[in-house]
């Protein structure tokens, strides 16, 4: 077994970024930021209750995930196989309906955990603690499926296949990949309270600047930024778990 550097990693992950910035970022900017932006200037706005959310809204954010995968596998196919910006599209495109396919039934491993949070809510709360606890094992599952991704971007197999691939290769390393994805989803938190501090800064100057309207746009347009460096970062990343465990 094959024992997963977690430091060496995350080193690696940072120099390949740097690397080929400028591609990532291309990609990511096409089909993460744009959607994104065009969904916050002219889609409705999204409620600040989460029993709120229309099914239409939904719909929405799910077309921009899809679209935002595009640039998640083809940044990976770069970084695992290499070539130019178009082949990896192509391919990407070619495997999006197997990646989605791949996400939905790793979603499946958190719906137990999920629906017993929500039937808790609504009646016995000790539900909501039952379903806590079966967060771990779900976050688990979600930890040894994550290179599904990588894989799919590298590889013409199906989501099944992708998955199983995924489990095996994460044999033994599960608590190492969590880790590394621990520490992934912690720089964009830092990187999103930072961003967000000043996007609110800036937003408040120009609201009584009587640019409200504008204001907005800018916090649209900084959280729309975070979200593309994220995917980039989260891209190699997985792409590096991949060279790392499976080569």
């Amino acid at each position: 077994m094959t024992r997963f550097p977690i430091a060496a990693a995350w080193r690696e992950t940072v120099r390949l970024t740097r690397r080929d910035l400028g591609t990532y970022l291309t990609l990511a900017g096409a089909f993460v930021m744009l959607p994104m932006m065009v969904v916050e200037v002219f889609g409705p706005q999204m409620p600040t209750k989460l029993a709120d959310i229309p099914p239409s809204l939904l719909l929405v954010q799910g077309v921009l995930a899809l679209i935002g995968a595009l640039a998640q596998l083809s940044v990976a196919r770069l970084v695992i196989v290499g070539g130019g910006a178009r082949p990896a599209l192509v391919h990407a495109a070619m495997v999006l309906p197997r990646l989605a396919i791949a996400a939905i039934l790793t979603s499946l491993v958190l719906v137990p955990a999920v629906l017993l949070v929500q039937a808790g809510m609504r009646s016995q709360q000790v539900l909501v603690l039952f379903g806590l606890a079966l967060l771990i094992p779900g976050i688990y599952g979600i930890a040894r499926l994550a290179l599904a991704l990588p894989v799919l971007a590298s590889r013409t197999v199906g989501p099944v296949a992708a998955l199983q691939l995924s489990w095996v290769a994460t044999a033994g390393n599960a608590g190492r990949v969590l880790g590394f994805l621990g520490l992934m989803i912690a720089a964009m938190l830092g990187l999103t309270i930072l961003a967000g501090g000043v996007a609110s800064a800036l937003g408040s100057v120009l609201t009584l600047m009587g640019g409200k309207a504008l204001a907005s746009f800018v916090v649209a347009l900084v959280s729309a930024a975070v979200a593309t460096v994220y995917s980039v970062f989260n891209s190699v990343g997985l792409a590096v778990i991949y060279r790392r465990l499976i080569g």
